[in-house]
């Protein structure tokens, strides 16, 4: 062990008994800076809180001491990782194996995955072992490697070459893709003080190293500006340079609105790690870039900075919390067959655990690994699987909500209580006072991944079908599902006969977009409930559009508004002021709640229109917006809107 931290190797050692027994057995004076994860963390250490996690990022330590005795937290022990430098070691302080084993499936697996690890070092209470400690092993270097050599230029030919050729820089954790940044901006302000480049990150520490080489660079303060997303896209100004750090933590929508703003974008991601999967924003953000331009640059890291190659810990660690799972190989497929997973089968079968959880990040790029947690520990939660020949083709997640007592679902809906769990029944429950909902037994579809090779093929809706049919023998009484808005998901869930039921009134940090809930009713006491809360949402959608809704794409609007079906003959007092509007030049405000009752009414047809004429309409009549933010928007004056929405609603008239 000692040689392989003399190399820079980082090492795990595993002190399994009392909590008060393995802190007794560390000499704290030895463990240089440290991190301490957890509640007994003595005062002269850097003691981490859990929801002070990320505060650690772009930050560095000798030792890392993480208290697992009420269980392994994934994404928090995936973060504090990546800050254990080269030589230092990780301890983490375990109860005794049988005690850990009964957290869960998950501890299980990761107790089998230490007796398989020879790399690490056991003391168990009552051993007489001396414990390693970390290595005075050198800091960072300023000299850098050749691949971020490689990197500063390719950034600096962003900021100065042509326009509209982004860059994409991906890495896994360590390999100093944040200080390469740092360098490439500290060349270009030198080049041209008058640069303005902004650094965009949903979390100031993660960039720390970046900001750390622009101060050892006498780069002045303030030359370059940290904004988180939001703030950023509050400014109407752009840059001289656009650099995003941790991109797949980034919402795509804001990441498009980036790309429309910028000229010069430099995005940066993790590939594994607590940030979510850089393998999966690199595959979806691929299909955004592609439309934005055809001269993308992407550069990968390799070469770790912060340990050596190989370092034993990260190979274990990438196990331990499958940082780097990737779905079977699929060529086509061919015929599947589904099934209802037992969770003791992806427990005994690590092959099969591994292509869900890779199938689940390519599929879903914000996939963490206290998802893997979830899926072997939450008996709530079920896994469905599409296989061809036995390789993992799509798989669906499902969690049961519901069977809550009269009086704690009437609390609920009060909002005195919040239990654990049951999100989707709950968010009913208080925003639509459906609290007999909570009574019921729903199963919502949380996730469903289709491998790149086999989708549009049907799959997701197979697994949409098995799920019902199995819930039908069950008894359960309603499906639901609750995702980010976009067109494409709410016309797959239109096509199962999901209805509408709510649309969040807040944009989710993590999507960019508000939630869209939808149910199908199974047992027959459900049904006109289903249809009351759709009925519900349906009449409240204008309202909602001119309000919190006003900036939804008017693609979604009209998304949304696709299973009303249109009306008859549109009423006569609104055509004839409508003809006034199309034919006799009578002003818009005059006449523009008849035309509000007439788009909305017609909008299921309208859908088929010219998109910039419908795109206006949407926004003017419905989002209420003024005319010149839709100039802004849309690039086209007040009288091209006007003359839009008069050719517009002649077609309207004309088809009713």
């Amino acid at each position: 062990m000692p040689q392989l931290m003399q190399h820079s190797h980082r090492q795990a050692v595993l002190l399994w008994g009392d909590l008060a027994w393995a802190i007794d057995q560390l000499d704290v004076k030895s463990l240089g800076h440290c991190f301490w994860y957890g509640e007994q963390a003595p005062l002269t250490v850097d003691t981490v809180a859990a929801n002070h996690v990320t505060q650690k990022l772009g930050q560095q330590c000798d030792s890392l001491v993480v208290e697992c005795h009420q269980g392994l937290k994934p994404d928090h022990l995936a973060t504090l990782l990546g800050t254990l430098r080269g030589g230092g070691v990780l301890y983490l302080l375990l109860p005794d194996r049988q005690n850990f084993k009964g957290f869960g499936l998950y501890e299980q697996r990761l107790a089998t995955l230490f007796d398989r690890d020879k790399q690490l070092i056991y003391i168990t209470q009552g051993d007489d072992q001396s414990l390693p400690t970390p290595l005075a092993v050198k800091k960072e270097s300023f000299e850098l490697t050749q691949g971020q050599k490689d990197t500063v230029e390719a950034i600096k030919r962003v900021a100065t070459g042509h326009a509209k050729r982004p860059l994409v820089i991906t890495a896994d954790r360590g390999r100093g893709k944040t200080t390469a940044l740092g360098e490439a901006i500290a060349d270009l302000i030198e080049a041209d003080e008058k640069k303005v480049v902004a650094v965009i990150s949903m979390n100031r520490r993660s960039v720390d190293p970046l900001f750390d080489v622009l101060k050892r660079r006498g780069v002045a303060e303030g030359a370059v500006q940290w904004m988180h997303p939001d703030e950023y896209l509050s400014q109407e100004r752009s840059s001289s340079l656009c650099v995003i750090d941790e991109a797949a933590m980034v919402p795509l929508a804001t990441l498009e609105k980036c790309l429309q703003r910028e000229n010069r974008l430099v995005f940066s991601s993790t590939v594994h790690g607590y940030e979510g999967s850089g393998r999966g924003f690199v595959t979806r953000f691929a299909k955004l870039l592609g439309s934005y331009s055809n001269q993308v640059k992407q550069i990968q890291l390799d070469h770790p900075v912060r340990w050596a190659n190989d370092d034993p810990l990260e190979i274990a660690s990438n196990q331990w919390l499958m940082l780097n799972a990737k779905p079977d190989e699929i060529d086509k497929c061919v015929g599947v067959t589904i099934e209802c997973c037992d969770k003791t089968s992806l427990l005994n079968d690590e092959s099969l655990l591994r292509a869900v959880v890779g199938l689940l990040v390519d599929a879903h790029y914000q996939t963490r690994p206290s998802d893997l947690h979830a899926l072997l520990n939450d008996p709530m939660q079920q896994l469905w699987l599409a296989r061809d020949n036995g390789r993992v083709v799509a798989c669906a997640i499902t969690i049961e909500e519901g069977g809550i007592s009269k009086e704690l679902a009437e609390q609920i809906a009060r909002g005195y209580r919040r239990p654990k769990g049951h999100l989707l029944l709950q968010s009913l429950a208080q925003h639509s006072a459906y609290a007999e909902g909570l009574e019921k037994k729903l199963w919502r579809i949380m996730r469903i991944a289709t491998h790149e090779q086999c989708r549009r093929q049907g799959l997701a809706s197979q697994l949409v079908q098995a799920i019902l049919k199995e819930a039908k023998q069950q008894s359960i009484d309603l499906l639901g599902t609750s995702y980010a808005t976009d067109v494409t998901s709410l016309a797959f869930w239109q096509s199962q006969h999901f209805k509408s039921a709510r649309i969040g009134h807040r944009v989710d940090a993590s999507s960019g977009a508000q939630s869209l809930q939808m149910l199908l009713a199974i047992s027959k006491s459900c049904i006109a409930d289903v249809e009351q809360l759709h009925a519900q949402y349906v009449k409240d959608l204008p309202f909602r559009l001119s309000d919190d809704l006003s900036a939804l794409e008017p693609a979604v609007v009209s998304a949304l508004f696709l299973t009303q079906s249109a009306s008859g003959d549109i009423d006569q007092a609104d055509r004839r002021l409508l003809i006034g509007f199309t034919e006799h030049r009578r002003e818009l405000q005059s006449v523009a709640p008849a035309m509000q009752r007439v788009l909305i009414a017609k909008l299921s047809h309208a859908a088929t229109e010219e998109s910039t004429a419908l795109s206006v309409a949407i926004k003017r009549l419905l989002q209420r917006q003024t005319h010149q933010q839709v100039t802004q928007s849309e690039g086209i004056s007040k009288s091209e809107q006007i003359e839009l929405l008069r050719q517009l609603f002649s077609r309207l008239i004309a088809n009713s």
